[in-house]
């Protein structure tokens, strides 16, 4: 009988234990998956205080705990921050959401001025380039002739100026030459003292005209001694014809070549004239094919041998190579597409505003904006509003905004989203608060009120609306107080214990 009792006792014993130690493992195995669920500890006790809290609440309300004390060394190790509570100007921001885009007033699509062959390529895709750099060089006869005709039309002026000067000379000496003439000057002495001056064949002529002057002038001299003779009357009555006749042949003569040394002067500057109006044309093709005045002064096209048509295609403006459609050896015409320089310094922000909040954002033009790029968080960029659109689009029920931001570090990228943040028009004074100090427990908003140098009251409070940086404060808080804004982790932990603890 009692060997029996003992076998029945050691098996119900042995049955207890086991249950135990399932009991014991499956408590493990829910604390286990509980904390993968709960994301750790934090979480957990998170958890079991609202559960204390919730189970207080149905049984009755417990006594809080709101203020804590530290000590100094646990303020100092936990980092504990403090800012105040102001009440200062709100601006409404409204958020939306934008792109960036190129500047389109600082882009440049290039393309050939001369049809010709690709002979050069110097930069490639995704390059930098400066104003004025080789971008790639084309063979175009075009070009060549246009060289050519600069180098012939610049001959003819320099033959028509090289005339001019000697018209000048001529004209210059003829009018003087003429007034001596007339003055009835000695031959030999007039012949000497413009013996080294060129007239060219007005001299001969004028010489000629007024020696025969000179010469019928003497007959009618020496005859007037023979007056009383009847054959010297009929010779001086002709001797004297013969000096009205000769006379007025040199009078004549003379007004005629002064006319044509002036006639001849005016065709040589008109001559002059043409020529450097070939000149400034063939100098205006070069300009419209792309050359500088600094490039079309420098050029010494009969030096340049084969490369005589060679045309460089340069940058137009600082930038980068935003598309290359450029292959050696090709044949380009001037509707070819070679190269499209875009200046990265600037960028375009492009967003949309909803028709609901356009009468919140009226005068915007010419204002700054922010907006940031989820390729930098924690980095708020500016930019200037140009324009707003004059027509709500019938499909989204917005209104075009477009804005400038600087781009000196070359970090916006055309095609990036951003989030535009827009202030309102209006102002409005508002309690509120860095964004951390604000402490999410059990769905309440919470602070850290500093009441002391080491006691802090954990204050609930109503939160409003919501910006980058602050947090507008309903009620709960007082403008001027001191909450904490770094280090509530500490302070949360205590808080957190406390509850568990009154459970």
């Amino acid at each position: 009988m009692s060997d029996t009792h003992v076998t029945v006792s050691s098996t119900v014993s042995g049955r207890s234990g086991n249950r135990f130690w399932r009991i014991i493992q499956s408590l493990a195995i829910v604390g286990v998956i509980l904390f993968i669920i709960f994301d750790g500890p934090g979480r957990l006790i998170e958890f079991f205080s609202s559960k204390a809290a919730k189970s207080s609440d149905e049984v009755g309300p417990a006594a809080e705990q709101n203020t804590f004390q530290l000590t100094k060394e646990q303020v100092a190790s936990a980092g504990i921050k403090t800012a105040p509570a102001l009440a200062s100007p709100w601006i409404d921001v409204i958020r939306v959401t934008g792109s960036l885009a190129v500047n389109e007033d600082r882009v440049a699509h290039i393309h050939p001025i001369s049809p010709g062959v690709v002979r050069n390529v110097d930069v490639a895709f995704g390059d930098t380039v400066k104003t004025g750099q080789l971008l790639a060089t084309i063979d175009s006869p075009a070009v060549g002739t246009a060289k050519l005709e600069l180098v012939q039309n610049e001959l003819k002026l320099k033959a028509a100026q090289t005339k001019l000067d000697w018209q000048r000379t001529i004209n210059k000496n003829v009018q003087e030459f003429i007034t001596r003439i007339l003055a009835d000057p000695d031959p030999v002495k007039l012949v000497e003292e413009f013996s080294d001056r060129p007239m060219g064949d007005y001299r001969s002529q004028l010489m000629s005209a007024y020696t025969r002057r000179r010469m019928a002038e003497v007959d009618v001299a020496r005859l007037s001694e023979l007056a009383n003779q009847v054959v010297a009357n009929k010779e001086l009555i002709r001797a004297k014809a013969e000096v009205e006749a000769s006379g007025a042949v040199f009078q004549s003569l003379a007004e005629q070549i002064k006319f044509d040394a002036q006639q001849q002067l005016l065709l040589a500057e008109q001559q002059v004239a043409e020529a450097k109006t070939s000149v400034g044309v063939s100098k205006s093709r070069l300009y419209v094919l792309g050359y500088t005045l600094q490039d079309v002064e420098s050029m010494d096209p009969l030096k340049e041998g084969q490369k005589l048509s060679y045309f460089p295609i340069k940058a137009p403006l600082d930038g980068t190579i935003l598309q290359k459609d450029i292959v050696l050896d090709e044949q380009v015409e001037t509707s070819f597409f070679l190269f499209k320089i875009a200046d990265l310094s600037t960028v375009w922000l492009k967003a949309s505003v909803f028709e609901k909040d356009l009468g919140l954002i009226h005068g915007l033009v010419g204002k700054e904006i922010n907006f940031r790029a989820v390729s930098y968080p924690g980095r708020t960029f500016s930019a200037k509003v140009t324009s707003m659109g004059n027509v709500v689009d019938e499909a989204t029920r917005a209104l075009p905004l477009l804005a400038i931001a600087e781009n000196k570090e070359g970090i916006l990228k055309p095609g990036m989203f951003v989030e535009v943040e827009i202030p309102a028009s209006e102002v409005a004074e508002v309690l509120s608060v860095p964004n951390a100090a604000i402490v999410e427990h059990a769905g309440q908003s919470n602070v850290f009120a500093q009441t002391g140098p080491t006691t802090f009251e954990r204050r609930k409070v109503e939160v409003g609306r919501r910006q980058s940086d602050r947090v507008q404060i309903i009620s709960g808080l007082k403008g001027g107080e001191q909450v904490v804004i770094e280090g509530a982790f500490a302070l949360k932990s205590e808080m957190l214990r406390s509850l568990l603890s009154e459970e």
